[in-house]
């Protein structure tokens, strides 16, 4: 008698099945694909030989992490964005302008039986000034004029927001989702979705202890072609190695680094958390190349029980922000 152990397919209570604060990672790591067109004609968009040079209508959106989402999905290129929205576990996602202020509805979900997952996005706040860090407002004047909107440089606010359809799956009873554009051709890009570490009250203290980063990107640089075009190519980097927090804002090398007789992969720098789990870094490996990151503080992705000691702690969900650089990684 052949004997087939039985298979458990993971289901979902609807749009229960996510709840809670959630980072999100999106990123495109080569040039969106556009189509070839032939000498001669009057096309604005054409393939080179490792580059594209498209010229899309550029879509109005806001300084904030769903706008720059919503913006960089829109055009072709390379990119990489960290975020933060709170779903409600009644279909409604949420998030806020900066790290301290209140939470607007930007989108909604619906989630299957089958763990499947529908979202809407959309940037409502273009158009509205961002207001300072440790404030609570979220609108007010309806002009373009604050820092935390880009306009299309005429000082109104008629644009209409952007607004993008997904579609994806629910994984790991909802501390994971992974998501990509629904309705539109293949562009590259995917978004991934963890649960954040806490909804809220994070410090530098959040970020402590040892960790093992690694991410992947590439590093764009311009090119010519005939005819006096311009375009990208792309050049893959990493960055992998030990990074040990402090608590208190540093990366340091503790007597371990120091000890070790792989120097190269021993990280040092400096970080900022912010209240909403979200943060920047710098990072600087052995040779003094030195690296932006903007993360997001998430949970572990399994733990082995509720009551084991490392469960709580957290793991760096980053994105690369320096200029030309697209790539994601992860600390652990």
């Amino acid at each position: 008698m052949l004997l087939c152990p039985a298979l458990n397919a993971q289901t979902c209570s609807g749009n229960s099945a996510v709840g809670g604060a959630y980072a999100f990672v999106a990123s495109r790591f080569a040039f969106a694909g556009v189509p070839a067109t032939p000498p001669g004609t009057g096309a604005s968009r054409n393939i080179g030989s490792g580059s594209v040079n498209a010229n899309p209508a550029t879509p109005v959106v806001s300084s904030t992490s769903i706008g720059q989402l919503l913006g960089d999905l829109s055009g072709s290129s390379p990119f990489a964005v960290v975020g933060r929205v709170v779903a409600d576990g009644s279909g409604n996602l949420l998030a806020g302008q900066n790290s301290t202020s209140a939470l607007t509805q930007v989108g909604t979900y619906s989630v299957n039986s089958d763990c499947t997952i529908s979202v809407t996005l959309n940037d409502v706040f273009v158009g509205i000034p961002a207001p300072p860090p440790g404030t609570t407002g979220a609108g007010g004047s309806n002009t373009c004029a604050g820092s935390g909107s880009a306009t299309s440089g005429n000082g109104n606010s008629s644009a209409t927001p952007v607004t993008m359809n997904f579609e994806g799956v629910v994984l790991d009873r909802g501390a994971e989702i992974d998501l990509i554009q629904s309705g539109t051709s293949d562009t590259g890009a995917v978004i991934q979705m963890r649960r954040a570490l806490q909804f809220g009250g994070c410090t530098d203290a959040s970020l402590s202890g040892a960790f093992g980063l690694a991410s992947q990107a590439n590093l764009a640089s311009p090119t010519s072609g005939g005819g006096g075009s311009t375009g990208s190519s792309l050049a893959p980097i990493s960055m992998i190695g030990r990074l040990v927090s402090d608590g208190a804002g540093m990366f340091i090398a503790d007597s371990q680094a120091k000890q070790s007789p792989l120097q190269p992969l021993q990280l040092t720098g400096t970080y900022t958390v912010n209240p909403d789990c979200t943060g920047s870094a710098q990072i600087v490996d052995a040779i003094g190349t030195m690296r932006n990151v903007m993360f997001v503080l998430v949970q572990a992705e399994s733990v082995p029980s509720p009551t084991a000691q490392w469960a709580v702690r957290p793991e760096l969900l980053f994105a690369f922000s320096d200029q030309n650089v697209s790539g994601f990684g992860t600390a652990r």
